[in-house]
């Protein structure tokens, strides 16, 4: 029987286990979908990219591959040790998304990973914030969330890595809770989770108040989408 480790996503106390489990999972092979708002062909190496939450380097990966420049940003310093060895050409920043201050404007602003879905309700306007003072008049705020259709519809889903299981519907805040499963030969992690149903009127709502607009999403996979969205 393989033995299941619980991973715990804690910024204030970082779990070595959660980077090891990222570790496993290795590096995307495209840009698709970041970069596909960029609307005129350019100097890549002028378009410069800011990668919130950016973990062991997994999007940025293929964007640095691609010839962008990337600095990116994560608050545990195990993930960033991680993106030091697998992406060495990254700028890394250790800190909060909510308390970064650079003082720099970048063309296109990334917070992948669920981030705005699975942070807690009062994360997201200081994160958005973050978002707002990093990004240029000019540029784009690409994010992922949870598809909120799938979650409405969904009690479970197994993939072919991974088991997805929702415990319980919090229909006051609209919230799902559960825990993630990923499978390995020699070894399975479980993390929990907890995720806000973010439709388009939330988004929209959400956006207007730090002085955003919405104004492209795509489907990236059967469970999430990327929004797209500039300056009002």
């Amino acid at each position: 029987m393989v033995a299941i480790v619980d991973v715990v996503e804690d910024l204030t106390n970082p779990d070595p286990t959660y980077t090891e489990l990222y570790k496993r999972f290795g590096k995307l092979n495209s840009s698709w979908p970041w970069l596909s708002q960029l609307t005129q062909p350019t100097n890549k190496r002028k378009i410069e990219i800011l990668d919130l939450g950016c973990g062991m380097g997994r999007v940025a990966s293929p964007l640095i591959n691609d010839g962008y420049q990337v600095t990116g940003v994560d608050a545990n310093p195990h993930m960033l040790q991680g993106a030091k060895e697998t992406v060495p050409l990254m700028n890394l920043i250790q800190e909060r998304i909510e308390r970064l201050k650079l003082f720099k404007k970048f063309d296109i602003v990334i917070l992948a990973s669920l981030i705005l879905s699975n942070c807690d309700e009062e994360q997201r306007l200081p994160i958005l914030n973050s978002v707002v003072a990093h990004l240029s008049q000019k540029g784009y705020f690409a994010f992922q969330t949870y598809n909120p259709e799938w979650l409405r519809q969904s009690c479970g889903k197994v993939f072919p890595l991974q088991e997805l299981v929702f415990e319980h519907f919090d229909a006051d805040k609209e919230e799902w809770h559960g825990y993630i499963v990923y499978f390995f030969p020699d070894l399975h992690y479980r993390q929990k989770f907890r995720t806000k149903v973010l439709d388009r009127e939330r988004l929209d709502e959400l956006l207007e108040k730090v002085g955003l607009k919405l104004f492209h999403s795509v489907n990236d996979s059967p469970i999430s989408c990327v929004h797209f969205a500039r300056h009002i």
